[in-house]
């Protein structure tokens, strides 16, 4: 029984993430996680929506176990489309499971070397913005090389602290294409636009 339910809880998080609903993707991803530990591609696929959500120790725990379960040589479970395609190909960025687990190799070792940086460029940018030193601060979070969605919030929030409400809307809306899903940037690009 509760192998039909991770695969079906995989396709839902493959339909979000689709839709670049990515929190939503997260969820059901780890829901089917629950239920089959094994399950490559769910947590490929959690690891790949974390790091694009900026979330870069969960992006790194999930990519790592996927590797992990890819090197242990474990069969796990592999959805099958109905027509036959691999079902990551479905999700129209990666072709083979194969190169998905190469990216993710990739992308393991760049959220393990970018979290330390972006963490300690976080603590510092929240220090400046309470000091009132918006520009500074805003700055320094562009010059994160990935501008993950928690990145684009903050630069977002700095914005409007400062009265460019342009600004601001335009980054929550690249936030909000990142992770449609995000309550937080949807609500302050409302916020934003209001004051427009």
């Amino acid at each position: 029984m509760s192998e039909g339910l991770d695969t079906l809880y995989f396709r839902l998080a493959l339909r979000y993430a689709k839709q670049r609903d990515l929190s939503k993707a997260v969820f059901y991803a780890g829901s089917a996680l629950l239920l089959n530990g094994g399950n490559k591609e769910a947590m490929l696929l959690k690891g790949l929506c974390l790091y694009e959500l900026g979330a870069l120790n969960g992006a790194s725990e999930a990519l790592g176990g996927a590797i992990a379960l890819h090197e242990s040589g474990s069969p796990g479970p592999v959805s099958e489309a109905p027509d036959g395609a691999d079902s990551l190909h479905e999700l129209g960025e990666l072709s083979r499971a194969s190169e998905a687990l190469g990216r993710a190799i990739g992308l393991h070792d760049d959220a393990l070397a970018e979290r330390g940086r972006t963490d300690a460029i976080v603590s510092q940018a929240r220090d400046l913005v309470s000091r009132k030193k918006w520009r500074k601060a805003e700055a320094l979070l562009r010059s994160v090389g990935h501008q993950s969605v928690r990145i684009l919030v903050m630069r977002g929030c700095i914005k409007a602290a400062s009265d460019d409400y342009k600004a601001a809307a335009t980054l929550f809306a690249r936030a909000l294409e990142k992770d449609r899903g995000n309550n937080a940037a949807a609500a302050y690009l409302t916020e934003a636009a209001s004051r427009l």
